[in-house]
């Protein structure tokens, strides 16, 4: 299991080196390089092609992520008091309260076929999904 973030707003999907490794995926060779916030300049370690499958409803998908060393900061990285709020969710990240790696960031070109139309406003937002309900 990997710990995705979903990201509407970047045009592209990213894997961890740590994740590629560990899955021994096949890389492709490719010349990525992007700027994030602040300037900060990354340079991807090749491409490779995923097809991964949800645990709430068994639909796989495929995306093409780039290879990245880091993604993130772990997160979440705030601590959330409103979890009572949310229990009756069945999140696509069982242990989204705690602190850990992203090792996947999944971008617009996937995003479009993983979100369902319903959603919940209240401290945080929730938005259905085919892998779960996810918060923001």
């Amino acid at each position: 299991m990997l710990r995705a973030l979903i990201d509407q707003g970047s045009m592209e999907s990213y894997i961890t080196e740590w994740a590629v490794n560990l899955l021994k995926l096949p890389r492709v060779a490719h010349d990525l390089v992007r700027s994030g916030i602040g300037g900060r300049v990354s340079k991807a370690k090749g491409q490779v092609g995923i097809a991964f499958e949800s645990v709430a409803d068994s639909r796989t998908f495929q995306v093409d992520p780039f290879i990245l060393p880091k993604l993130t900061a772990d997160l979440p990285c705030a601590n959330f008091t409103a979890l009572n709020e949310y229990k009756k969710l069945h999140l696509a990240d069982p242990n989204y309260w705690q602190s850990g790696r992203i090792d996947l960031l999944l971008g617009a070109e996937v995003v479009q076929e993983i979100l369902l139309p319903g959603m919940s406003k209240g401290a945080l937002l929730a938005q259905e999904t085919h892998l779960g309900w996810i918060l923001s």
